[in-house]
């Protein structure tokens, strides 16, 4: 394993790489707040993919990580992880502007989100401060989950929401649910045990694509708790 220190971010912002397998590299990045460590792999991964490592063939970004998968016939472990190396030393201080921003209609609360009540009652807050928190402002799709699952953060409620004690046996494909300090957006039918708090009739995960905005179109959400506007961002935006 191997350390590094980007020169263009805060001291305290540091990224380690170890070996992942015959053929990738794993990359961490390392900083007190979240929201700094999933903007340092955002801006990483763009950096790579600007300018990718030879015999590299794709560079797969987590939430907090860069996963870099190379050709072990061409290279190997140390020539990758010193491509990272030269990455961070000239790595942006922000995200590049630009992605799509997609509104999605939710119906929050009652018998469409089940959880709400649980929510709101768990952060101390009422139903509609928790419906605000995601619908107010853009949230960030992070990255595509299982079955294109879009994972979304920017609802700082302060603390991650628990998981349900019992699961629920059958939950809608389409429905928004929260896990730890993120929505998604559930891509298929079947149980789950995270906090269902309304359906979305169009889904980002379907064929029929969500509303497409421009990136520079202001947000908007409308409505009470029964109905609002998701509205999510997709790209390298920096919260």
């Amino acid at each position: 394993m191997t350390t590094a220190t980007s020169p263009n971010t805060d001291r305290i912002s540091t990224f380690t790489t170890e070996p992942y397998g015959d053929a990738a590299v794993m990359v961490h990045a390392h900083h007190p707040d979240p929201a700094a460590r999933r903007s340092l792999a955002r801006r990483l991964r763009t950096a790579l993919l600007d300018d990718l490592p030879y015999g590299a063939h794709d560079v797969v970004s987590g939430f907090e990580s860069v996963l870099v998968e190379f050709d072990c016939t061409l290279t190997a472990h140390p020539q990758v992880e010193q491509a990272v190396r030269a990455a961070l030393r000239t790595l942006p201080t922000k995200a590049r502007a630009g992605g799509l921003l997609f509104e999605i209609p939710v119906v929050f609360g009652g018998e469409y989100g089940p959880d709400l009540t649980d929510v709101a009652a768990e952060y101390g807050l009422t139903e509609q401060a928790v419906v605000d928190a995601y619908t107010t402002h853009p949230l960030t799709i992070d990255l595509l989950g299982t079955a294109m699952s879009p994972m979304m953060h920017g609802a700082d409620l302060g603390s991650e929401i628990t998981r349900r004690a019992e699961p629920r046996t059958r939950v809608e494909r389409g429905s928004l649910l929260l896990a730890g300090p993120n929505a998604l957006l559930y891509p298929v039918t079947g149980p789950t045990g995270r906090r269902v708090i309304g359906p979305a009739p169009r889904s980002a995960s379907s064929r029929s694509p969500a509303t497409r905005r421009s990136p520079t179109a202001p947000a908007t959400a409308s409505g009470s708790c029964a109905s609002r506007q998701l509205t999510g961002t997709h790209g390298p935006t920096d919260p």
